[in-house]
């Protein structure tokens, strides 16, 4: 068995496939896709050949489509198996789909038609710069109302746990989400935008096609990725909100120690900013451990591959690293 390119190809013109054809390892599909496609072109092109003369006309085991007795196409009974039709039936419709291809084309290259399309990509380009704009601004006055409304409460709850929950660090989630959100509403100005502009003109016609298929479907699949691995993240995010928290408790006390707030009788004060630096790497050390079952991909060869060159790497610089944070570098 072929490939795809081999087996089966369409017949497109202007990004609009017309029909499918089969191929043999001897006369690839997309071989006979592109013959077929040039004859149509040039049909097209030539303006004095009506293309309602396109008569259909059997040769030999096939059907053919036949303008100003030039053979556009020969369909055979594998192209009809393609369609599950009848042969008749096939060669009849695709002269239809043919014939109003060709005027398509025609019309779409018409010097009236064009400058009506100049005019139509000014427009929504104009619209596009307009909404631009807009979307900017919508999202300046939503970071500004967030903060007059927020800031103040969230400085009284990080001064109501002691420092323990950081104001700064929830104000930039909050403004990450927007930034977010005004990011994707101007990707998807954007590709409206350039999907209807690459459509307005024949020569780019196949670009604006396949452009939201070359675009969304990477983003389906990492979308489906994602989705399946929602558990899994919900964990770790919880994991991190947890870990951190408890990382900054540690850090709360033993900078207290630190300064003299604390007292612990058998402690050295001095002791505790190393002894800080210390726990931390093992408290991190062992939110890795829990998490990394958890972490997406984490079962593949390569990210296995990965953690032993990293724990090479560690191992190897393992003393003078302990003795980096002890000293607090």
């Amino acid at each position: 068995m072929g490939d795809d390119s081999t087996m089966v190809a369409p017949v497109t013109v202007d990004g609009q496939v017309l029909f499918r054809l089969r191929g043999t390892s001897a006369l690839p599909a997309w071989f006979r896709a592109r013959e077929v496609r040039q004859r149509i072109v040039a049909l097209a092109d030539n303006t004095e050949q009506d293309p309602a003369a396109i008569t259909v006309e059997t040769i030999g085991d096939g059907v053919a489509l036949v303008a100003n007795e030039e053979t556009l196409v020969i369909f055979y009974p594998p192209d009809a198996e393609l369609e599950q039709v009848s042969l008749q039936l096939l060669a009849t419709s695709s002269m239809r789909r043919v014939i109003h291809a060709v005027g398509d084309y025609r019309e779409m290259r018409a010097p009236e038609r064009l400058l009506r399309n100049t005019g139509i990509l000014l427009g929504i380009s104009l619209l596009a710069a307009l909404l631009y704009r807009a979307i900017t601004a919508l999202f300046g006055w939503l970071n500004r109302l967030v903060e007059r409304r927020l800031k103040g409460q969230l400085e009284q709850i990080e001064q109501a746990s002691h420092r323990v929950i950081n104001s700064r660090q929830i104000w930039g989630w909050l403004g990450g989400i927007l930034r977010g959100l005004r990011t994707l509403m101007l990707f998807l100005l954007v590709l409206v935008w350039l999907e209807t502009a690459l459509g307005l003109y024949p020569w780019t016609r196949p670009l604006a096609v396949d452009i939201f298929r070359l675009i969304l479907d990477p983003l389906k699949e990492m979308s489906a990725g994602l989705v399946a691995s929602l558990p899994d993240l919900a964990f770790l995010a919880v994991l991190v909100v947890v870990i951190r928290f408890f990382l900054r408790v540690i850090h709360t006390f033993f900078a207290r120690v630190d300064r003299g707030w604390i007292r612990l009788e058998t402690f050295d004060r001095d002791l505790a900013l190393p002894t800080y630096r210390i726990v931390r790497v093992v408290v991190i050390v062992f939110g890795l451990v829990i998490a990394y079952p958890y972490i997406p991909g984490s079962d593949s060869e390569a990210f296995k591959g990965m953690s032993i060159f990293f724990g090479v790497i560690l191992s190897i610089g393992s003393s003078s690293f302990i003795a980096n944070i002890i000293a607090g570098y």
